[in-house]
């Protein structure tokens, strides 16, 4: 009985990696549910360590990496399991955006990483008189993000996030989220001339 079920978990991550490798992405890091590393392309390891530091090292996946990918796989039960839910983790670091997909199978997921150059960020921010960190911050605010998505693309604390806002609120003279969204996106405009 248990070697039918060891058999059974090696047919599931092997089937699992099998479809890995239909993806026509490079960077491709294949774990089970638990977040354990079954395999993965040399490029997706070396994306893992660049914006995710040490917690990419060892066989297992980062923890908020692993958060997310969880909180899709529940998304998608809530829904009925019709759809995937189509939303990727975004991870900046130095003027780059790492965005990493999950695709959800019934033994693990699959995940494509695929990095980008960011531009247009917060720099039009910058004459409201903000810091970088609480430009970024306002940016992410204005597309609509939560504190705890935030602070997960930023790598920081979902408090520290929320200390970032309220200087933000203050510096602006506002009193909510939206109105200091709002300022940002009158910004953008105001530099694009829309």
């Amino acid at each position: 009985m248990k070697n039918a079920r060891a058999v059974s978990r090696l047919e599931e991550q092997q089937l699992l990696a099998a479809n890995a490798l239909t993806t026509n992405c490079p960077a491709v890091v294949v774990v089970d549910l638990r977040g354990k590393i079954l395999a993965e392309a040399q490029i997706g390891r070396e994306l893992l360590l660049t914006y995710f530091g040490t917690e990419a090292f060892g066989d297992s996946l980062s923890e908020s990496v692993m958060q997310f990918a969880s909180a899709q796989r529940t998304r998608l039960r809530q829904l009925g399991g019709s759809t995937a839910p189509n939303q990727e983790l975004q991870v900046v670091r130095d003027g780059h955006r790492l965005n990493i997909a999950v695709a959800m199978q019934s033994s693990g997921y699959i995940l494509t990483l695929r990095e980008q150059r960011t531009t247009a960020g917060s720099e039009h921010l910058l004459p409201l008189g903000l810091t970088k960190r609480e430009t970024e911050v306002l940016h992410f605010v204005a597309m609509g993000k939560t504190n705890s998505e935030i602070a997960i693309i930023l790598g920081i604390s979902r408090l520290t996030v929320g200390k970032h806002l309220e200087h933000i609120l203050a510096r602006l003279g506002v009193e909510t989220r939206t109105a200091a969204a709002a300022v940002a996106i009158e910004s953008r405009r105001n530099i694009s001339g829309t």
